[in-house]
């Protein structure tokens, strides 16, 4: 199941980048005859983190796209037909598609298999990814634009509410980010008393600042030592679910006065999780640690 996900995902990345504009192309691409492509970020001239996450699938979809003998996958789309008007056409239904399964992709890739014979070590690794979105990091050196997928937009309520797509919260630090990270619209210390960060993230004007965010996480502390079973985990899920305020049928995880979780005195400090009163499982599984727990089969 896994290489024919990853087999589809590639087939969407090389019909995308067959229909992209000439100047996203030409980002990629150090020399055109031969075709080289760029192999690091910094040749390409970019340093955000989205484009190191995505660059080996850009890379193979690229050569796919302007190789000289066309790319059976493409050729038999009926892509390389279109004109420029119908070309952006396509685009923009083929990034809707694209958005979510990259979002599924990152949950493949980062999410530990369930039901397996997890060792202290994997447990460890399972546990980092939940907490940090990747293994080996720690609340001190968490990178923040991995926790949303890319970097968090100034629109604090777009980044987050829940759901397919990035920025997302894509992570326990991510959620816990959108929750107590103080906005300076008079709503502060919403978690814990903490000093304002030098850069508050105000809806719609800046985004989080990394050492602050780190920061927040830490003062979160450690908890004693406990044997990490599904029964465990289970139990934890639960609590979260019990901190979950629905209002409109939506679910508000952290603090909430009214209409969504912008950030601002009005509103709150939460992530938002549309559709909970309807389905409040489904809701919950927006966030990818809670869609994709690891599920030991011994108690470690």
């Amino acid at each position: 199941l896994r290489h024919a996900q990853k087999n589809a995902y590639a087939v969407l990345q090389k019909l995308n980048m067959s229909v992209s504009n000439a100047q996203w192309q030409a980002m990629f691409i150090e020399k055109g005859d031969p075709l080289t492509i760029h192999d690091t970020p910094e040749k390409a001239q970019q340093k955000d983190e989205e484009y190191k996450q995505h660059l080996d699938d850009w890379k193979a979809a690229i050569k796919a796209a302007k190789d000289k003998t066309p790319d059976a996958d493409i050729k038999e789309s009926g892509l390389l037909t279109l004109n420029a008007a119908e070309k952006a056409v396509a685009r923009a239904e083929l990034k809707r598609t694209l958005d979510e399964a990259a979002h599924q992709m990152q949950l493949l890739r980062n999410m530990p298999l369930p039901a397996r014979d997890l060792t202290p070590a994997t447990a460890k690794e399972a546990l980092q990814t939940i907490a940090y979105a990747e293994k080996g990091k720690t609340s001190g050196d968490f990178v923040l634009n991995t926790q949303f997928g890319a970097s968090p937009q100034a629109n604090r309520q777009t980044t987050c509410t829940a759901g397919p797509g990035q920025p997302k919260p894509k992570s326990v630090a991510a959620a816990i980010i959108c929750a107590c990270y103080d906005n300076n619209a008079n709503l502060a210390d919403a978690c814990v008393v903490s000093p304002d960060g030098t850069t508050a993230w105000n809806d719609g004007t800046t985004g989080p600042d990394q050492a602050h965010a780190r920061q927040l996480i830490q003062l979160c502390g450690k908890r004693a030592r406990t044997a990490l079973t599904s029964a465990y985990i289970s139990t934890v899920i639960s609590r979260i679910q019990e901190n979950i305020q629905v209002a409109g049928g939506i679910g508000y995880l952290g603090t909430f006065k009214a209409t969504g979780c912008g950030g601002g005195q009005a509103n709150g400090l939460c992530v938002q999780l549309d559709g909970y009163e309807a389905n409040a499982d489904n809701s919950l599984k927006k966030l990818p640690w809670v869609e994709k727990p690891p599920e030991p089969k011994k108690p470690i």
